[in-house]
């Protein structure tokens, strides 16, 4: 029951953010990509991990990991609330994941309204593009290994113009929902015994982190705001839980 609880909440979460350009317009990525540059010494973040990640083989690497992560998140949903013996520890997830949806994917996505770097140039057309040369090298490796991610992009932009609304079908950069769910698996994997969940989680969370900027999905600042907003949720999640058990 709860994980069917769980499904329809995700689809409808990921349904909303089709509305959010209805409900507030996209106008932060300037601000934002500006605000990227001055906290990284007056450098756009995609450059700075550019030179570790500038081969077409590791940027596929990285963009078959980011196109799991719903199957990874998913399996991860199922395997705590089937296998963890700690209902507290299993309640305190279900809380800070609904709560996470609804403050990262909803309410912050609304106030930040924004596209994202891949989508910069369609989206503010007479504003000069500094992610040019970041989507010139995922095209280019695209020519040697099909990347997952340029072919979603474009699907989105479609779906976006054509104002269609489905699930998985809206734009949303501010904050990022894929560097937040892999924040919580990381945190809820150390609060286990288990030694693979903790390496598995921790490598999957720098990989998204790192694959949400080099792929053009999202703004550095985008992932440090979704992961401090997610430790917040979880530490909040702890009175939350003992009113629910109480």
């Amino acid at each position: 029951m709860s994980l069917l609880v769980l499904c329809i909440f995700l689809s409808a979460m990921t349904s909303f953010k089709a509305v959010i350009p209805e409900i507030n317009a996209f106008s932060w990525d300037p601000l934002l990509a500006d605000v990227d540059n001055i906290l990284h010494g007056g450098f756009t973040p995609w450059e700075l991990i550019h030179p570790l990640m500038s081969w077409a083989l590791i940027t596929r690497i990285i963009d078959i990991v980011y196109g799991l992560w719903f199957i990874v998140m998913m399996t991860f949903v199922v395997w705590f609330l089937f296998s963890s013996n700690n209902d507290v520890l299993r309640k305190r997830f279900m809380s800070s994941y609904i709560l996470c949806w609804m403050i990262n994917g909803s309410a912050l996505a609304v106030l930040f309204s924004s596209v994202g770097p891949a989508f910069y140039a369609q989206a503010y057309p007479d504003l000069i593009n500094p992610f040019y040369a970041l989507m010139n090298y995922l095209h280019s490796s695209n020519v040697e290994y099909p990347i997952l991610a340029l072919q979603a992009q474009d699907q989105l932009w479609t779906l976006y113009q054509s104002s269609t609304l489905s699930p998985a079908a809206g734009i949303s950069s501010m904050p990022s929902m894929h560097v937040s769910v892999a924040t919580l698996i990381l945190i809820i994997s150390w609060r286990t015994k288990k030694v693979m969940p903790r390496i598995f989680s921790s490598v999957f969370f720098v990989m998204i982190l790192i694959g949400s900027v080099h792929l053009a999905w999202h703004y550095a600042i985008d992932g440090y705001l979704a992961i401090m907003v997610t430790v917040l949720v979880w530490k909040c999640s702890q009175y939350l839980t003992c009113n629910m058990s109480e």
